[in-house]
């Protein structure tokens, strides 16, 4: 090669390396997850402690090469001062936390959650939602989860797909966030949007919603009884079908 054309290609590899990867299916399926095991640029992620599994379960079987993760333990919530859960953690501690899991700004991450329920999937997605605000596009979501991924059994009941029990350990990677400022909202900005009469979105359980039950870390206690805030329920679904 000449040194004319190494000139010329070498300032467009390096524009290429800077450009973000780019936005991934949000959803793969079990296919894409066998024909894409072990290529290089892809990290499978299970988030399967969503669902209540523990270190113990992924090593009892996991996809092969996929990384374990906690959901709860391994600091991609945390707790404010003031005592409020959920909350996102500082940004360079979750770069720790995803470089450690080897995983860069060029990595496709696949997030494998258990697929048993609604609440196991929001787990992963409140994950899904968290690259998105680090700035990170390239990631998806195995549709159906571990449990489409364990589906297919053969004659004796037992897996076609294959299964790995070693604890896989990536050497760890840089990742750098590019923060989506506008992706996150603030209790001024949900009032705000109250005030103007803005459509909010609440995703918790119904129950949550209507105020039967709450999540055990929230502090403030119910203000109406049970019979009232059936009442309130019955009161809302009429209303959803006078509109209807």
């Amino acid at each position: 090669m000449s040194l004319l054309l190494k000139a010329l290609i070498a300032p467009l590899v390096f524009l290429l390396a800077a450009l973000p990867a780019r936005a991934a299916d949000p959803l793969v399926s079990v296919e894409w997850v066998k024909a894409n095991l072990g290529k290089p640029g892809i990290v499978l992620l299970d988030v399967r402690s969503g669902a209540g599994r523990t270190k113990a379960d992924y090593l009892a079987g996991h996809i092969p090469g996929a990384v374990f993760t906690d959901y709860a333990k391994d600091d991609w919530r945390e707790r404010t001062p003031d005592g409020v859960d959920g909350q996102i953690p500082p940004v360079d501690k979750l770069e720790k936390l995803i470089g450690g899991l080897g995983i860069d700004n060029a990595t496709h991450v696949v997030l494998i959650p258990e697929g048993r329920a609604a609440v196991d999937v929001a787990s992963a997605t409140r994950l899904y939602w968290t690259f998105k605000v680090l700035g990170h596009d390239n990631l998806s979501l195995l549709d159906g989860g571990f449990l489409a991924w364990m589906r297919d059994v053969d004659k004796d009941k037992k897996p076609v797909n294959p299964l790995e029990t070693t604890d896989v350990k990536l050497p760890p990677k840089t990742f750098k966030a590019n923060v989506r400022q506008e992706m996150l909202v603030s209790k001024d900005d949900v009032k705000k949007a109250i005030a103007e009469k803005t459509t909010i979105v609440d995703n918790r359980p119904q129950d949550f919603h209507v105020g039967l039950s709450k999540s055990p870390s929230l502090k403030v206690p119910a203000k109406r009884s049970a019979s009232e805030l059936f009442v309130s329920l019955i009161g809302d679904v009429v209303r959803r079908v006078l509109d209807a």
